[in-house]
């Protein structure tokens, strides 16, 4: 997680079960925000909430349970306190406030500090999930824990450059894969429909 992309669970109001996606992103002098609920939930709305001096406006549904609202003509390095109410049938949920400066990138590494790539997909997933690598022989270890730290037995297979991961005799969740790439601990968090 970063002050501009990540995946949390902390709640202000309400409770999340799974969480949420955000990310924040400047474009000119205007910042796009786009939140996701990842719970399991029906007849979503979102409101985007600025703390200083408060607003709530309905933020567009682009997909699913996917919404974004740009905020136009933002100062950089002007800081905005932002958050996201999920309203759904029976109830609401309110994400934390993030901290996001205005032309922030959030890139702490450059791209040559980065020797891997990892796309998972489908996420969210039913049952079988994928693992694409870049060189599948420089993974040493690979483990799936559940948001309480339990590993999780399950089947797997290589090919080529790509892992095939059964999961469907887990339960509806979050859950981490973990594992090291030339000595690097990474993770990649799943949600299990």
């Amino acid at each position: 997680n970063t002050n501009c992309i990540g995946s949390l669970s902390l709640a202000q109001q309400g409770a999340f079960s799974i969480g949420y996606n955000y990310e924040f992103e400047t474009i000119g002098s205007d910042v796009v925000v786009t939140f996701e609920l990842l719970d399991l939930k029906s007849g979503v709305l979102a409101f985007l909430w600025q703390e200083t001096p408060f607003s709530e406006v309905q933020m567009t549904n682009t997909s699913g349970k996917i919404f974004t609202h740009t905020l136009t003509n933002k100062t950089p390095g002007t800081s905005l306190r932002i958050a996201c109410k999920f309203a759904y049938e029976g109830g609401l949920s309110v994400t934390k406030y993030f901290t996001y400066v205005v032309g922030d990138n959030c890139s702490p590494l450059s791209s040559s500090d980065i020797n891997f790539q990892t796309i998972a997909y489908p996420n969210p997933v039913l049952d079988e999930m994928r693992l694409q690598f870049n060189d599948i022989k420089s993974v040493s270890s690979f483990d799936i824990y559940d948001i309480h730290g339990a590993k999780q037995n399950v089947d797997q297979h290589d090919y080529e450059n790509e892992r095939v991961i059964d999961l469907s005799n887990l339960r509806s969740g979050l859950y981490f894969v973990i594992f090291q790439i030339d000595g690097i601990n990474q993770s990649v968090k799943v949600v299990k429909q």
